[in-house]
């Protein structure tokens, strides 16, 4: 059997021969829809960075129902025990973020300063498509490390928080403190 094959209707019935093992669960009457909705859950997944084949998934879960239930929790309960334990995908470790390399576009590839493409690897990568987009949502007022605030911050500090405006753009206190 492959990875990939599903879980075949004669393993699956087979499978359902345990649930006798809960208490005054009557399966007769049930085993071909409990092995139709054992096909349909189980259908390969990780649990703990280990796949589970779609038959391995089935007898995991037959396995864990025989052993936590008290009586039968139906389908909604087979659901929720493969939901609570199993997923589709395995758990990647993406580790930390890389080191920019760029400090003028952050290794996005648009300068937000020049409002074009960037000089660096990431710049001369970047679809000409994204350079349009993003010049036409750069701000009309360029960012640059002496002017990164906008004129109703400017308006805000100058009047009444007691900074002035220097010749730099910095800002500078004009209250003296009292010594």
């Amino acid at each position: 059997m492959n990875d990939k094959e599903p879980l075949r209707p004669k393993t699956a019935f087979d499978l359902c021969e345990d649930l006798r093992l809960l208490p005054k669960f009557k399966l007769d009457e049930k085993r071909k829809l409990i092995a139709n909705k054992l096909i349909e859950l189980c259908v390969g997944g990780y649990l703990d960075e280990r796949y589970f084949r779609p038959e391995q998934q089935a007898k995991w879960l037959i396995n864990r129902m025989v052993n936590s239930w008290s009586s039968w929790e139906g389908p909604a309960g087979m659901r929720e025990l493969l939901q609570t334990n199993f997923t589709a995908q395995p758990p990647y470790d993406l580790g930390s973020k890389p080191k920019t390399e760029c400090s003028q576009c952050d290794d996005s590839g648009f300068d937000p300063l020049k409002k074009d493409r960037c000089i660096c690897l990431a710049g001369s990568t970047l679809d000409d498509k994204i350079v349009e987009l993003c010049k036409s949502t750069c701000p009309t007022r360029p960012v640059s490390p002496n002017n990164r605030s906008s004129p109703s911050v400017d308006a805000k500090l100058t009047s009444g928080y007691g900074f002035k405006k220097t010749k730099t753009k910095a800002y500078q206190c004009n209250k003296r403190s009292k010594t």
